[in-house]
């Protein structure tokens, strides 16, 4: 729909919202009802809580009105007034019966839509009306039972909801006595205080024993707790929403300053969690700056069997974070190399292992994953952060294939004679 030449763009919007706003208005009165409008019952599943809105209404227009509802009409008053000289001779009483029937027949059909009291059209009277619309609302006894039952088992089992927001868990939990009070399910004060705070999820677990431990929860309804839950979670929105004040220690702890960066700093440096064991008294490391051709045997982990050593030649070097007494299973590796190899060299090769078993931990533990990233995200990273997480992913597939390989063929190692050269082996090709 276009606006019309004459109004303007701003101004039709202005009318569509206005709009908006009055249909929501109107679609507010249909259901709650005014003073010259009864509440409007639109389908039969709104009957339980339409029946308290709707006997609240006929009450305020009338006390009397709602005996109309309750008892039976008088068929001789009809048959006495349908004529104008019968209406003329009735009693002031009969008269006034009568009015007040054709009242309330007439205030409870205009609360139905047209498609609710095409239904009961055969009804004549206010009671015969609104007996019809409670037995098929409410049900048969039988039906209230069973409705009875499963709301109270509903109770029972009340439980926060995954992304649950506070205040819709208590709009549901409101609702949810109001169907109990409806249908005579017995619950005291306590009894609903005590089924929410064990409903709620586990971040309130300290406040709800906070609570307990100062006996508020036993003393307060629900109306109450839910209004402390709210200040409660009001507090703690504000509390994230607050920006972070810096800190100026030195005023107060000289020092601490200085204690923090060095602590903040240790913290950043990655920690060697392996020890790698030699069986040479000394390792040399010349400060050479040109490094030798790279040999992956010199510092590739080979596990052997721990030998018995004379008590001369135990003399070993660790090599770790935390040294610890000799482990029967520690690697041991092949140093016959580590001679040629500079400081910067043995560095770089013990950070390639680093980072080779940490990308085989993180394949592991499913870390080297993001299910929710998609392609337009992947190329918004920088290329280097995506070349260094494909090598993560060759490291942490090239040792998972290395373990499942020596454990189907039942190798230990993976390492071959001592002059073997690195290629295909042209005497084990069949």
């Amino acid at each position: 729909m276009f606006p019309p030449p004459s109004i303007s763009p701003s101004q039709w919007a202005l009318v569509s919202n206005q709009s908006q706003s009055i249909q929501n208005l109107l679609i507010s009165e249909s259901e709650t009802g005014s003073n010259n409008r009864p509440p409007k019952l639109n389908h039969m599943n709104d009957f339980p809580s339409w029946k308290n809105r709707f006997h609240t209404y006929v009450q305020g227009q009338s006390t009397d009105l709602w005996t109309c509802f309750i008892n039976a009409f008088n068929a001789n008053l009809e048959v006495a007034a349908s004529t104008s000289e019968g209406y003329a001779n009735m009693l002031e009483n009969d008269k006034k019966a009568y009015e007040l029937e054709k009242k309330a027949f007439a205030t409870l059909t205009q609360a139905l839509n047209k498609d609710i009291y095409h239904q009961f059209s055969y009804c004549k009277t206010t009671k015969t009306l609104w007996d019809a619309l409670v037995a098929r609302g409410e049900g048969n006894a039988a039906t209230r039972k069973s409705r009875h039952d499963l709301l109270k088992k509903e109770f029972e089992s009340f439980q926060f909801l995954e992304n649950e927001t506070l205040n819709d868990m208590t709009t549901r939990f409101c609702h949810l006595i109001s169907e109990i009070c409806a249908y005579g399910v017995v619950s005291t004060q306590q009894d609903m205080v005590n089924r929410f705070a064990d409903a709620l999820p586990p971040k309130w677990s300290s406040f709800i024993e906070l609570l307990k431990h100062t006996g508020t929860l036993d003393t307060v309804n629900i109306y109450e707790f839910i209004q402390k839950l709210e200040h409660k979670n009001d507090e703690e929105i504000r509390k994230a929403k607050r920006a972070p004040a810096p800190q100026n220690t030195e005023m107060y702890l000289p020092g601490f300053d200085a204690l923090a960066r060095s602590a903040a700093a240790q913290q950043q440096q990655p920690k060697l969690q392996t020890a790698f064991v030699s069986n040479t008294s000394s390792l040399p490391f010349p400060q050479s700056t040109a490094a030798p051709a790279f040999d992956p045997r010199s510092y590739i982990p080979v596990p052997t069997q721990p030998q018995v050593q004379p008590p001369q030649q135990q003399q070993q070097a660790h090599y770790t974070s935390n040294p610890q007494p000799q482990n029967p299973n520690t690697i041991r590796v092949d140093n016959s190399n580590l001679s040629h190899l500079s400081i910067e060299v043995a560095k770089e090769h013990m950070e390639i292992i680093n980072t080779m078993v940490s990308a085989y931990c993180g394949l592991v533990a499913g870390q080297l994953r993001n299910i929710n990233m998609t392609n337009e995200d992947y190329q918004q990273i920088d290329k280097e952060e995506m070349e260094l997480m494909d090598i993560k992913w060759a490291f942490a597939s090239a040792v998972r294939r290395a373990k499942d390989f020596m454990a189907r063929t039942g190798r230990t190692s993976l390492e071959g004679k001592k002059d073997t050269k690195y290629g295909f082996d042209i005497n084990a090709v069949t």
